[in-house]
C-alpha cells in the first residue's frame, strides 16, 4: 500500500483492518478462546472459563515436593508456604473469608516423595464427575469453621505420577458454575499421557 493510499483510507477502514490484524492471532500465545493453563514440568493441562480464577502453587522440603493448581468461582488463596515438610494441604479458601456458600472448586494436587505406588495405567481421560468419591479429608473442625462443603475425589495417574483431584461444591453455588467446573475437569490432559 502506498502512502497516498493509506492516506485516502477512511477511519473506519482503518479500524476494521486493524481488527482483522489482531484478531489474526498476533499475542503471545496465539490463542483464542478461554484461558489455558500448561505446566510444562508435571504436564499438567486444563482450559478455565474466564469467569474463574486460577491459583499455581509448588512448595516442599527435603524429600517432599508438592505441585498443585486451583480453579475457583473465587480468588482462592495459596494453600502452603513455598518452604513445608508436610503434605497436608488446606482445602481451597479465598484470600479473606471462609469457603463462599455459592462457590465452587476444582483443585489438582501432585505430591512427589510420597509412598504411594507408581505403578498402575494411566487413568483414561476425559475425566468426568462420576470419576470422584466422597472423601472425609478436609473434614476437620477448621473446616467446618471455614464452611468447606463436603469434598469428593478422585485419583489421576500419568506415567509414574499420582494426582489427588478434589472437587468442592458449596450449597448454594449456581447451576452455570456447577456445569462450568465439570467443563474445567473434562479439559485435563497430560502430556506424557
Amino acid at each position: 500500500m502506498t502512502a497516498r493510499e493509506f492516506s485516502t483510507m477512511s477511519f473506519s477502514t482503518l479500524a476494521l483492518t486493524a481488527l482483522v490484524f489482531m484478531a489474526g492471532g498476533c499475542g503471545k500465545s496465539g490463542h483464542s478462546g478461554p484461558p489455558h493453563y500448561d505446566d510444562t514440568a508435571s504436564g499438567l493441562s486444563l482450559t478455565y472459563p474466564a469467569t474463574m480464577k486460577l491459583e499455581h502453587a509448588t512448595g516442599g522440603g527435603p524429600g517432599l515436593s508438592l505441585d498443585e493448581v486451583t480453579v475457583a468461582s473465587f480468588h482462592p488463596r495459596r494453600p502452603f508456604p513455598a518452604s513445608t515438610s508436610t503434605a497436608q494441604v488446606p482445602p481451597p479458601l479465598p484470600s479473606a473469608g471462609a469457603f463462599p456458600h455459592n462457590g465452587v472448586a476444582f483443585r489438582m494436587l501432585l505430591i512427589r516423595g510420597s509412598a504411594q505406588a507408581r505403578k498402575g495405567p494411566n487413568t483414561p481421560l476425559p475425566l468426568s464427575e462420576s470419576a470422584f468419591r466422597p472423601s472425609t479429608e478436609y473434614s476437620t473442625q477448621a473446616d467446618r469453621r471455614d464452611g468447606v462443603p463436603a469434598a469428593r475425589v478422585a485419583t489421576v495417574r500419568s506415567g509414574s505420577s499420582i494426582w489427588e483431584a478434589d472437587l468442592f461444591i458449596g450449597p448454594r453455588a449456581s447451576a452455570t458454575d456447577k456445569t462450568a467446573i465439570a467443563k474445567v475437569i473434562s479439559t485435563i490432559s497430560f502430556s506424557q499421557h
